[in-house]
């Protein structure tokens, strides 16, 4: 079954003087007109940058604006499942699809073992980027997020190691890029047909979602194999989430999206790159988090530049709805994967880098588009290292291998391959009912229009990405 998500929101926070900047320069994507005296904005022309540098207009005129409906009736959020969604998605993101919103985060991360105290080990910093989409009965958030480790004392980025206080051992840091970190709230909880609301207080002036997340699931990393990465047999850990926004921004018929802050805090196993097996111990995280005005130039410069060396990737948010989710603990398994790590039993956990990494021979691709029956697709579904890897959408068949460690065994995506991937990628659902082969295809006719939309955005983006071989007959 398909993992929805209704209520987690990434982290993000602030740390003092390492915060964003305090520029109150217009955004490049942005042209405002002044609404007011409290940073009220009427949004006349509103432009994003896509993952290929396209751009799209958002809103251009008052009447795209009243469209949105940006005013929110306040006191139906408590007991109306759409005006809360859309209140907390302008508080969250911005009521305008596909506009980019970055929440900053920065704070402090300490160490807490019983009979020992508590002791101040990490900075954090980072930011998650997000854009929204509309779709039937409900919103998706979607978003990628970056997470830094600063040394405590000098503030800076932690580049390579960092001397373990409890162990003596350097160790080598792994940052925080998890993508995707994909949301999906619904007007109803398809799980019992109940209507969703996002917990909130009022307090005065101000309006405060408020959420609480445990979370209890099996370790990606399970000691039996990671002992030195691995704190227990099941990931755990306590999530609680604030942000603030004002009650009368919520109500400004002229605000899309509304200033916001707030705060995180996470209670946590160690990091699995720390290498604290099962030592006692738990990891307490402390931070702020604040809505940039104006997006990813308001970040910290050394943020910006070290996300533009390593992963400039992350300075925009995803354009396809994709789980699952990346943590963590699945991004440091990948790592694993690739360049090795000991096991209990004394192997290494490490891929055949030669294997997935060459090129097949001319002889071992298709030369040319032609057609493929749903048998002759099977035989290109990444268990033979010597084959591409093939995945059809929308009857196209496109050749995926370059992406071989997201669709090879073992990887999130390895279900798609050899498969005709339309039904799993429109319903946002990875389960083996989706791709079954024995099933009529897609029809595309019984789709909503939302569906069909997203079909066709799917087919773009593997058209894009991806070499066409073949279609399906």
């Amino acid at each position: 079954m398909v993992q929805t998500m209704y209520i987690t929101i990434p982290c993000s926070f602030r740390r003092t003087n390492y915060g964003p900047s305090r520029s109150l320069r217009h955004a490049d994507d942005a042209v405002y007109r002044k609404a007011g005296s409290r940073r009220h904005r009427v949004v006349l022309a509103q432009q994003v940058n896509g993952p290929e540098g396209q751009q799209r207009a958002l809103v251009t005129s008052a009447r795209d604006l009243l469209a949105l409906r940006p005013q929110i009736d306040v006191e139906k959020i408590g007991n109306s499942s759409e005006e809360n969604l859309r209140a907390f998605i302008k508080t969250r993101a911005s009521l305008v699809p596909d506009q980019e919103v970055v929440f900053w985060f920065g704070g402090e991360i300490h160490a807490y073992i019983a009979d020992a105290g508590a002791r101040h080990i990490l900075g954090f910093e980072g930011y998650n980027i997000a854009r929204c989409v509309k779709v039937e009965g409900g919103w998706r958030i979607l978003t990628r997020e970056v997470g830094l480790y600063r040394d405590p004392d000098n503030r800076r980025i932690l580049h390579g190691t960092w001397n373990n206080p409890f162990t003596g051992m350097e160790n080598q840091v792994v940052h925080v890029w998890n993508d995707p970190v994909n949301l999906q709230f619904l007007e109803k909880n398809p799980r019992d047909g109940k209507p969703f609301l996002v917990p909130f207080t009022r307090v005065g002036a101000d309006l405060c979602w408020h959420i609480e997340i445990f979370l209890r699931y099996p370790n990606p990393l399970p000691p039996s194999e990671f002992p030195a990465e691995s704190a227990s047999p099941f990931y755990e850990s306590a999530e609680l989430f604030q942000l603030y926004a004002r009650v009368d921004d919520l109500h400004d018929s002229n605000l899309v999206s509304v200033p916001c802050q707030g705060s995180w805090v996470r209670m946590g196993q160690w990091l699995p790159w720390m290498e604290m097996g099962e030592r006692p111990g738990r990891l307490v995280y402390h931070c702020f988090t604040k809505k940039l005005e104006n997006g990813y130039q308001d970040l910290p410069e050394d943020v910006r530049a070290y996300v533009e060396e390593h992963h400039p990737e992350y300075m925009h948010a995803p354009s396809n709805y994709m789980t699952p989710n990346e943590t963590s603990w699945t991004y440091f398994r990948k790592l694993l994967a690739q360049k090795g790590s000991p096991r209990a039993d004394g192997t290494i956990a490490k891929r055949d880098a030669g294997a997935w990494e060459r090129t097949a021979s001319p002889l071992e691709r298709v030369p040319s588009v032609r057609p493929f029956t749903t048998e002759e697709l099977a035989m290109f579904d990444g268990s033979q290292s010597e084959r591409p890897i093939y995945v059809a959408v929308n009857r196209r068949v496109f050749d995926v291998t370059q992406a071989a460690h997201h669709y090879r065994a073992g990887e999130p995506y390895h279900i798609l391959a050899g498969r005709d991937a339309s039904r799993a990628l429109v319903f946002a659902d990875l389960s083996a009912e989706m791709v079954d082969p024995t099933k009529p295809p897609l029809d595309i006719k019984m789709l909503t229009s939302e569906q069909r939309h997203s079909l066709e955005q799917w087919t773009q983006y593997f058209a894009k990405t991806y070499p066409e071989v073949g279609y399906l007959v």
